[in-house]
């Protein structure tokens, strides 16, 4: 009796050790790809304007105006995503560090303010933005 149980534990056992194996050599690494271009019709004024986003692969992000915006012109700042999140720091513009939630659908990237003491970046930044194919 005594050996069935010892026989049934280590089965068990060993089952535990494949089972978790399996799971860890199938987890996804959970960094979203955001690298690429964007736009987005983004209100100014009495105005609407196109601007463009662009996350580059050596964590430059840049956004620009693609219709002439008054006393707007391109902002060039760092940034690293970390999971869902956007964390920015660079920024001449601004001088402080802020952070993004994001999420990606489709072609859609939408970026909502987590924490951002410059409200002028949180408005060229947050909302929905469409990818440039």
């Amino acid at each position: 009796m005594r050996r069935n149980t010892i026989s049934a534990t280590i089965h068990l056992l060993l089952l535990f050790l494949v089972t978790l194996t399996i799971n860890s050599s199938c987890k996804k690494d959970s960094t979203v790809n955001i690298i690429g271009s964007y736009t987005r019709t983004q209100a100014y004024g009495t105005g609407t304007y196109l601007v463009k986003l662009t996350f580059s692969e050596n964590d430059v992000m840049k956004w620009e105006p693609v219709d002439s915006i008054p006393g707007h012109s391109a902002t060039i700042l760092n940034y690293k995503v970390e999971g869902a999140i956007i964390h920015i720091y660079g920024d001449s513009d601004c001088g402080n560090e802020a952070y993004y939630n994001f999420t990606l659908s489709g072609e859609i990237l939408t970026i909502l303010v987590k924490t951002d003491e410059c409200a002028p970046r949180q408005l060229a930044l947050c909302g929905l933005w469409t990818q440039l194919q």
